[in-house]
């Protein structure tokens, strides 16, 4: 999934610890940092012990800190990072749900839904796959009313990641990018 242009230098790395601290809660922050400090010192066989749920079994050497921090802040006891796989969401609403769970918890403003243009934007929809990046775009479109945006956290895969965050917050991290991930809005609008 392709984020937004950079607004920064490419070499302008965000680290992972950063970005955490715009998208997780003060508790899944502490979480995050505990789990990289984890596998940083105990290695990647007692990680997937101790983090059977952050664990990327497709990697020897264990997770990256970015796969930590969706795993963290994907977990339904304080998700603040919402998903929606390439080809749609598993049950209508689910990506206004997320959203709306994380601006709770990460006590931003809440939206009420124009449901009348998100389905206009759904029925703009040609194929398969067209629909997450056309509810997702028009999700960050109707934040945006109330001074909010959704941020892609790209990571090349067939998932969208997102969290809500302030404009100003948006800016900062806009066209960011670090070990295996990128953000932005989505597809770059």
């Amino acid at each position: 999934m392709k984020a937004s242009s950079p607004a920064h230098s490419p070499n302008d790395a965000l680290p992972v610890d950063e970005l955490a601290s715009s998208i997780l809660t003060a508790a899944a922050q502490r979480k995050f940092r505990e789990a990289v400090a984890y596998l940083a010192e105990a290695g990647p066989e007692d990680f997937r012990d101790r983090y059977p749920d952050l664990d990327d079994s497709f990697s020897d050497d264990g997770p990256r800190e970015i796969d930590i921090l969706i795993g963290v802040g994907s977990h339904p006891l304080r998700a603040t990072v919402g998903w929606c796989d390439w080809s749609g969401e598993d049950e209508p609403g689910q990506i206004r749900d997320q959203v709306d769970r994380a601006c709770g918890r990460l006590d931003l403003t809440r939206r009420h839904w124009d449901e009348e243009r998100l389905q206009t934007a759904l029925e703009s929809v040609q194929q398969r796959g067209d629909a997450p990046p056309a509810l997702l775009a028009e999700v960050d479109r109707q934040l945006q009313e109330v001074g909010l945006r959704l941020l892609v956290i790209d990571l090349d895969s067939d998932m969208y990641h997102f969290a809500p965050v302030s404009k100003s917050e948006f800016w900062k991290l806009d066209g960011r990018s670090g070990d295996g991930f990128r953000l932005g809005a989505v597809d770059g609008r």
